[in-house]
């Protein structure tokens, strides 16, 4: 046609722009993911290393007289299938090698250079949040899903048992669950997320340990987690919505350190996870 001539024979504007900005940002959504799976097939294998490493130094520790004595008597049949078992072995994947349930995911097992129980396997959606949280990078995340995964594992604040069992009952959670200071909502948002809503006027920083309210700030992340929907329904929904009402505090309320601690907590341990509002 004449208006088609005239345009050079391209659409003129307004229309089909709607359907080219659609098309642009479906483009870009698909890069985002590719570049994603891209960085957990990386992170998978940096995390495979990390658990190979731990083996190898195991391994690598003088034995007991009596296992050395017994692997000199060993016989060269039974050497053969040490080294045959040895290449088949190293066929399998990380996954399996290691007998994890998701062979994709390898298995963070306890060590002797660990105190406690075994280390636990991070989730895949806990590897792809770290990877969010730390912009694509699979080598920054893997160390932070290390030292994520050691501190669930360890027995910090005083307690007696690892940082991933602290419920209700660990010491100093039940005293500070009566304060109302912090507590989750039965509802979610409209995104589906947990609600923390923290009354900062209700704190009072001489009345418990920074252990304690750590310990109690664990508790109530934790269980938040466990109120998130698997899988995420999206990106967004697999976060927190924290509430921090600051009606009417005072200067007696404020706790640098405890802030810091929950701050570090956060950054590091729960990347992704939050979403802030102040009122």
């Amino acid at each position: 046609s004449v208006m088609w001539r005239i345009w050079g024979g391209k659409e003129q504007p307004g229309e089909g722009g709607a359907d080219a900005a659609e098309a642009g940002k479906d483009g870009a959504h698909e890069a985002a993911a590719a570049e994603e799976e891209a960085a957990l097939i990386e992170l998978k294998k940096l995390i495979w290393d990390l658990l190979t490493d731990a083996e190898d130094s195991d391994a690598g520790k003088e034995k007991p007289e009596e296992q050395v004595e017994d692997s000199a008597k060993q016989k060269p049949d039974d050497a053969g299938d040490e080294s045959k078992n040895k290449k088949d072995g190293e066929s399998k994947t990380p996954g399996e090698k290691a007998g994890a349930t998701d062979p994709s995911l390898g298995s963070w097992m306890g060590s002797s250079r660990h105190d406690g129980p075994a280390l636990e396997s991070p989730p895949e959606e806990t590897m792809r949040r770290f990877l969010r949280g730390h912009k694509q990078d699979p080598k920054i995340a893997a160390e932070r899903i290390r030292k994520y995964v050691e501190w669930r594992a360890s027995q910090s604040y005083g307690l007696e048992h690892p940082v991933r069992e602290i419920s209700e009952d660990t010491p100093g959670v039940r005293d500070q669950i009566l304060t109302g200071k912090c507590y989750i909502l039965n509802k979610k948002d409209k995104l589906g997320r947990p609600i923390i809503v923290v009354h900062v006027r209700r704190h009072d920083p001489s009345t418990q340990s920074r252990d304690e309210l750590t310990r109690f700030g664990v508790f109530i992340l934790e269980t938040a987690e466990q109120r998130l929907d698997v899988p995420p329904a999206s990106i967004e929904s697999d976060k927190f919505c924290i509430i921090f009402d600051l009606e009417a505090i005072s200067i007696s309320n404020i706790d640098y350190h405890a802030a810091k601690r929950i701050i570090y907590m956060l950054t590091y341990f729960y990347p992704e996870r939050m979403v802030c509002v102040l009122c």
